[in-house]
């Protein structure tokens, strides 16, 4: 008779199930919730993120005004000044400056002509006759304007006549005044 008992137990108990194997569905219904709560959350953290940004971008409307001085001639052997101590931002955002040289007579530009390429005024001595062509990159933490200036640089008119072994030199302007 023991051993009908035994098998009649092992069968209800079977049937009723073991008290852990029915938390077993709770368990895994509770950890794909919390799961999806945490995605929810993580995704809703993240959108508020993007939006404060955009909001900041947004409400700060563009404050930036480059202000450069127009092409010029100057002549060899001057110190050249390029100008954009007018520029400003509306905002009063600290500003910073980038000079750089993009097209010149010859072909280099050593970094020593170029004085002072982080200012608003950058300075150059032009060791050659030619047109010069300069970038300006103003920036604040927001945004960031360019532009361009133009430096024709001539020499004086010099003429030289005499004999120098039956040899006639004139020298002219290089570059056009008519602008």
């Amino acid at each position: 008779m023991k051993t009908t008992t035994l098998q009649k137990t092992r069968k209800v108990t079977t049937e009723t199930g073991d008290p852990l194997s029915q938390l077993r569905p709770v368990k895994q219904a509770g950890a794909f919730l919390l799961m999806l709560f945490a995605t929810l959350f993580f995704a809703l953290f993240m959108s508020s993120c993007d939006d404060d940004a955009k909001e900041e971008e947004d409400i700060r409307p563009e404050s930036l005004e480059l202000i450069v001085a127009n092409d010029f001639e100057a002549m060899y052997g001057q110190t050249v000044k390029l100008d954009a101590s007018q520029t400003y931002d509306k905002l009063e955002a600290p500003i910073e400056f980038h000079w750089e040289a993009l097209s010149f007579p010859g072909d280099h530009f050593l970094e020593e002509y170029l004085q002072g390429v982080h200012q608003s005024a950058a300075t150059f001595q032009p060791y050659d006759v030619g047109e010069f062509s300069f970038r300006i990159t103003a920036s604040t933490e927001y945004e960031s304007q360019t532009a361009m200036l133009r430096v024709s640089v001539d020499a004086e008119v010099v003429e030289l006549a005499g004999n120098l072994n039956d040899l006639k030199e004139t020298w002219v302007p290089t570059t056009s005044r008519d602008g």
